[in-house]
């Protein structure tokens, strides 16, 4: 049941345009990569360049979804039990981490981009696509209700500011553009989409006015 309900609400989300997003956040990516938060694989489908992909998935009820779009998938994709605070891979394993609307949800965030940072091979990059704290009245309304949304949506935080937390964890982000998802209450559609690498913090930031993200 839990999985249906995952499909259902990304199902609507990618069908809006999200599926978009996962295109260009993923298909031209080569060599090892390695997806924090897998899900069900809604990714999946968009690899088409990948040597080899790890799925990194803590919550078994999701797996036998992601291990059927696996099967499907035109690249290797291997799916792995476990955590993005503690990623089960050596320094310097792949050349490439992404991250699609899982890091609003891990418990603890920073733990989840140093991880990230140890995994990447030099001149790898974070490619991460996720909702975020919006601004003004919406930032504080997400902080009020970041609590219930924590308990009813698995760990679910809608005020993270997923950006910052980013360079702190020593990336510099090299493209950053803030966008609103297609679908959804309002509180959860403030997005961001780009590229890190590691290195000193400063970026180019845009702002997409797209009619279907807004």
């Amino acid at each position: 049941m839990k999985e249906k309900v995952y499909d259902l609400l990304n199902g609507g989300l990618d069908r809006a345009g999200f599926a978009e997003r996962r295109e260009q956040l993923v298909s031209g990516l080569e060599g090892d990569v390695l997806e924090l938060g897998a899900g069900t694989g809604l990714n999946v489908p968009h690899y088409r360049s990948a040597r080899h992909v790890v799925a990194l998935e803590p919550d078994l009820a999701y797996t036998r979804r992601l291990r059927e779009r696996a099967a499907a998938s035109g690249v290797p994709v291997e799916i792995v039990e476990g955590t993005a605070e503690a990623v089960p891979f050596p320094d310097a394993s792949f050349d490439h981490v992404v991250t699609t609307l899982s890091l609003c949800s891990v418990s603890d965030l920073r733990a989840s981009l140093a991880e990230a940072r140890r995994v990447l091979r030099p001149g790898g990059t974070l490619e991460f696509l996720e909702h975020v704290r919006g601004e003004g009245g919406v930032a504080r309304w997400q902080a009020r209700l970041t609590p219930i949304q924590r308990r009813i949506a698995d760990g679910c935080h809608l005020d993270r500011d997923t950006a910052s937390e980013i360079e702190a964890a020593g990336f510099r982000i090299e493209r950053l553009e803030r966008f609103r998802l297609p679908a959804g209450h309002p509180l959860v559609r403030p997005a961001i989409q780009g590229t890190a690498v590691v290195g000193a913090a400063g970026y180019d930031e845009t702002t997409t006015t797209n009619r279907r993200d807004s």
